[in-house]
């Protein structure tokens, strides 16, 4: 039995040595004084089961009240640093950019990785979802008591979580975006980082205050019992005489007017309707054709002018497109003058593994192909089906990102009509394949970008394409040269149709990302804030 006592003594004392009392202050509710010192309400009401039993001699229940003035005891933080500990929770942010709805659910945001490397096809009013992945640092960091995280993000997107932790269990946590507006486009790229990571900076909050001195109980003298004799107030002083105020005479002058002042604040951002117009990417691409002995250039078949109207899940488009191409060893220009109609859906699914991206698309195309060397004409209005399907893989090791994909598409031509007359058998093969019949394609590609903002990047790609007509097998290896402007890509094409193998270097502008890069330049002091 005196063991037992022992131990009881020793474990109230720790317990007694874990603890300091606190004074509540006006104001103070039990999960402010919590987050003051870097705890929690339960630990709390379990360090003071004295107040529930107090409360209940006067209302019959156990309530955990506090009273202004009143001192209860604040479990106190051990000194030693909690190491994060790895996690495997899964996370999923939603949210409309233009609707400024607020984002959740939000669970667990410890050392969370964020990504969503390309934006290209990313409009105003599209509901984006982001996979938030919980992954362990390679230097594991001492995660103190108290301690706030800032995790910052980097181009266009500003996403800062500061989260209070007490232990492994983070405690409140406040968000604040910051969005770029600049065009009709906005590139929602977010990349947030841990402090443990160079070139980010943490906050730190107030440390717990010291515990409170113990002061003696006060001694009053004892009270006098003889009759005390009314005090007469003293009487009030004179008030002294003020001299009348004296004012200006008014002026008769006519006053300049006032001139408008320019704001000095942020000038909120309109919302969009509905349905706004954007530039699809308008692609040059060239390579040099050893088959042919010459030089190809051409631009995408909705490349010229084209505008896009829709929602997230559905979308129109249509465009021009030209295309100039040359062979044995001399140049004809093949023009494609026509336009495009497509109508579609999309839909994003996240997975343990990344994100699976399914689309199906219907359009027609009608347009007139036209030779300036040799007999070339044709017109053509096809039908087609578009079903394209891939899937991402990311992967973050502290310095490099890498994402893998790997897709199919497949286009089926379900009719049309298309008239050809011509004297010059190669230029036959200029037409596009998709509308020869059905064509198959699947791809493998690896992106590793050479920084945190997804700036610059190299990638290597495998492609194998099946038509009614054409197989061929081609690997590419390319880079970004500028952001957002200029692609360079290189491989061989190995064909086992109507065109023998094929090498060389291809250059991709995409002037749509050109202009949205301009814009932004031009407006980069034009943001909103928002706290959520």
């Amino acid at each position: 039995m005196k063991w037992v006592i022992t131990i009881i003594m020793i474990l109230m004392s720790s317990l007694s040595a874990l603890a300091f009392e606190y004074k509540v202050q006006p104001g103070d509710t039990l999960s402010k004084v919590a987050a003051l010192h870097a705890t929690t309400p339960k630990k709390l009401y379990k360090a003071n089961p004295q107040i529930a039993k107090r409360n209940a001699k006067y209302t019959g229940e156990k309530k955990f009240w506090l009273w202004q003035g009143q001192t209860i005891d604040v479990p106190e933080i051990p000194s030693q640093p909690v190491e994060m500990i790895k996690r495997n929770a899964k996370g999923i942010a939603q949210w409309k950019i233009a609707g400024g709805k607020p984002f959740g659910p939000y669970r667990d945001p410890a050392l969370a990785l964020m990504h969503l490397p390309d934006c290209s096809g990313l409009n105003l009013m599209d509901k984006m979802t982001l996979a938030v992945t919980i992954k362990h640092p390679s230097e594991p960091y001492m995660v103190k008591p108290g301690e706030l995280f800032d995790w910052m993000s980097f181009d266009n997107y500003l996403w800062q979580q500061r989260v209070a932790w007490a232990g492994d269990k983070p405690l409140a946590a406040e968000a604040f975006r910051e969005v770029n507006i600049s065009g009709d486009r906005v590139c929602r790229v977010i990349r947030p980082e841990i402090c443990s990571n160079p070139g980010v900076s943490c906050r730190h909050v107030l440390p717990p205050p010291p515990p409170a001195a113990k002061l003696p109980p006060p001694v009053f003298p004892p009270i006098s019992t003889a009759k005390l004799l009314p005090t007469q107030p003293p009487p009030p002083p004179p008030a002294a005489k003020l001299p009348p105020p004296v004012f200006p005479p008014v002026s008769t002058a006519k006053l300049p007017p006032t001139q408008p002042q320019p704001p000095t604040s942020v000038q909120p951002i309109p919302k969009p309707g509905l349905f706004q117009p954007s530039y699809e990417s308008f692609l040059f691409y060239g390579n040099y054709r050893n088959s042919r002995g010459g030089f190809q250039f051409y631009g995408t078949d909705d490349s010229i002018f084209p505008i896009r109207y829709g929602t997230d899940k559905l979308n129109f488009r249509t465009g021009l497109s030209v295309q100039a191409v040359g062979w044995d060893g001399h140049i004809n220009t093949v023009k494609f003058q026509g336009h495009k109609a497509v109508i579609g859906a999309a839909q994003k699914i996240n997975t343990s593994g990344g994100e699976t991206t399914l689309k199906a698309r219907y359009g027609k195309k009608s347009g007139e192909f036209t030779a300036d060397s040799g007999q070339y004409h044709a017109n053509e209005s096809v039908k087609l089906v578009n079903l394209e399907a891939y899937h991402d893989f990311p992967e973050y090791n502290g310095k490099l990102f890498q994402m893998a994909q790997f897709g199919a598409v497949v286009d089926i031509d379900v009719g049309g009509s298309k008239s050809s007359t011509f004297n010059n058998s190669p230029i036959d093969n200029l037409t596009d394949p998709r509308t020869n019949g059905t064509e198959y394609r699947v791809w493998a590609q690896n992106y590793i970008y050479t920084s945190p903002n997804f700036k610059p990047y190299i990638a290597g790609q495998a492609e194998y394409r099946e038509s009614d007509h054409n197989k061929s097998i081609e690997p590419k290896l390319g880079a970004k040269m500028f952001r957002n402007a200029l692609d360079v890509n290189t491989g061989l094409r190995f064909n086992s149709g109507q065109a023998k193998e094929e090498y060389g270097v291809n250059l991709s502008v995409d002037i749509n990302k050109v202009v949205y890069w301009i814009r932004r330049w031009a407006t980069t002091n034009k943001t909103e804030e928002k706290k959520i």
